[in-house]
């Protein structure tokens, strides 16, 4: 029912009604239709009409039209009525809905008063096929003093008309119905359909779709995008068999409901009896404390791709490729050698290398469409042990008499304390000498004679040092080991012996011009053991010449 409107009296000159006599307003209807009629039927204040208007016929043509006699005893004056279209399809071409007293064609609205009695047509014109709602409704009600109470003045009149195109045809499949876009030879588990229709419908009437899976092996399947347009995505087919798709296409003309149906029937073949192949990659080598990233993404599912013995080539066979699971697994690593292994079923995985040693790790794929396990496939890491670096340097000093600074001595004299420190030694997987399990001196060689040894010191014994009581070379050796046996040396010689003596040939010493180049001739200077350069026959000497005053004699 329409929603009904409230009128109130004018506030001046209201007067109070009697309840035993309230005011009416009645209504009696003539119909006169054009078009040809179902039915006609007038139910207390409701007029129901259906309408046939057959195919080929100007629907644009059609109206409904009643002459309508009021009678109103209001006794506060004439009562308007008010025509509206409630709700429906809108009205083709220069459709009207109208009411008029006067028997004019009027727009939809309010015209003209019934005082006493009178007569006035409504009707509405050009209509769509479809449902239409309209309401005829009186313009006031009057208020009972005293009692709040509203009395109203007659009722409105509803009309409803039911347009119906009872010789409508229905859509109407085409030669093939349903049919499989870009439909591959042969279709196999975990393939994805798009299906497409053909209907029409001779009348142009808006068609309406409606898909489903009747039956099927697997029951999961759905589809994906719309299943209420004229083509669908039938989801992935997990199963091999025979699925059976309805397509309902159908559409209304008032309340009736045309309809057509039709099937198609899609086989899903089983995969040909062939493993997938797992691929773990080529063998790895890497320093343990890393990290080695194991690929299995080259792993072929088996089916849409083969490989052609004549060509030595894997090449594709058409099929959709097959999703694949992974599983990594740890087979045989070297005894006591430690390791963690992550992401073990996915495609990629991580092998983390916490000891040296050999890492073996299998791989296994696995079809989801018909859960095919491939053959074991195996992958080989090394874990590799860098050895550490030995760093022998010589921390004795002593103070250079021209700079007056400490300064690396690799020469000492006879009793001389050497010292020597390896605490700069490397190793690349801990970096640190406190990691080694090893730190060892030794002398390589000595001079004849001597009596001392070398006496380590520091936490992890990284130096060490000696008192050379006899003159010569001595030669000593670094060794530092981890604890996988990686190892490295390092040696440096030092000298001990006498203090070599410097000395100016007498003869080269003089006063000449000024102006004039002066030669002074050092080799009469003595080695340690007191053999001068001149003579020959002792050890290398090193000469650096200084200039320690000039006296300007001018000026004394």
């Amino acid at each position: 029912e329409a929603p009904q409107p409230r009128y109130g009296l004018e506030e001046e000159g209201r007067r109070p009604v009697d309840l035993l006599q309230p005011p009416t307003l009645s209504y009696e209807f003539t119909p006169s239709f054009s078009g040809i009629i179902v039915n006609a039927e007038t139910v207390g204040n409701r007029v129901v009409v259906d309408m046939d208007l057959p195919i080929g016929e100007d629907v644009l043509g059609a109206g409904i039209f009643a002459d309508v006699f009021a009678t109103s005893n209001d006794p506060e004056g004439p009562v308007s009525v008010s025509f509206n279209k409630d709700y429906g399809p809108p009205l083709a071409g220069d459709g009207k809905a109208f009411i008029n007293p006067n028997e004019g064609l009027v727009t939809i609205g309010t015209a003209g008063g019934i005082d006493g009695s009178g007569v006035f047509k409504i009707g509405i014109t050009n209509l769509q096929q479809g449902v239409y709602h309209l309401s005829a409704v009186p313009s006031k009600v009057v208020e009972v003093e005293g009692i709040g109470s509203v009395v109203k003045i007659g009722e409105p009149i509803y009309f409803q008309f039911n347009v119906i195109d009872t010789d409508n045809q229905g859509p109407l499949f085409g030669g093939t119905p349903i049919t499989i876009q870009n439909e591959p030879p042969t279709i196999y588990p975990g393939s994805s359909l798009s299906l497409l229709s053909d209907v029409t419908d001779p009348d142009g009437d808006l068609i309406n779709y409606e898909w489903s899976i009747l039956s099927g092996p697997d029951t999961s399947v759905t589809l994906f995008g719309s299943s209420e347009g004229p083509n669908t995505t039938l989801g992935r087919l997990a199963l091999p068999g025979d699925y059976v798709v309805l397509l309902r296409a159908f559409n209304f003309n008032g309340p009736l409901l045309v309809e057509s149906t039709t099937t198609k029937t899609i086989t899903v073949a089983p995969f040909p009896d062939i493993k997938p192949i797992a691929n773990p990659g080529p063998a790895v080598a890497a320093s343990y404390g890393q990290s080695v990233v194991l690929n299995g993404l080259d792993s072929l599912d088996g089916i849409s791709l083969v490989f052609n013995e004549a060509t030595q080539q894997f090449e594709s066979t058409g099929i959709e490729e097959q999703e694949l699971t992974y599983q990594w697994t740890p087979v045989n690593f070297t005894s006591g050698v430690e390791a963690t292994l992550l992401n073990g079923t996915v495609s990629v995985a991580v092998l983390d290398l916490l000891e040296p040693g050999t890492y073996i790790v299998r791989l296994v794929v696995t079809r989801v469409s018909d859960a095919e396990d491939s053959e074991e496939a195996f992958v080989t890491i090394e874990a590799l042990n860098t050895p550490p670096v030995a760093v022998l340097e010589n921390l004795t000093t002593v103070v250079d008499p021209v700079s007056g600074l400490l300064v690396t001595a690799n020469v000492l004299p006879v009793g001389g304390t050497f010292l020597f420190t390896g605490v700069n030694s490397t190793d690349e997987e801990n970096d640190d000498i406190a990691s080694f399990t090893n730190i060892i001196w030794t002398f390589d060689s000595f001079p004849t004679g001597f009596s001392g040894a070398l006496t380590p010191s520091g936490t992890y014994g990284e130096d060490v040092s000696f008192d050379a009581d006899v003159s010569g070379n001595y030669t000593i050796r670094l060794r530092v080991e981890d604890e996988f046996n990686g190892w490295s040396e390092n040696i440096i010689t030092v000298f001990a012996g006498g203090v070599p003596e410097a000395l100016i040939d007498p003869a080269t010493i003089g006063a000449i011009l000024v102006g004039s180049t002066l030669e002074l001739d050092g080799r009469l200077s003595k080695d340690a053991n007191g053999i001068d350069q001149f003579v020959g026959g002792g050890d290398p000497l090193g000469y650096k010449w200084f200039i320690d005053s000039v006296t300007d004699l001018l000026f004394l």
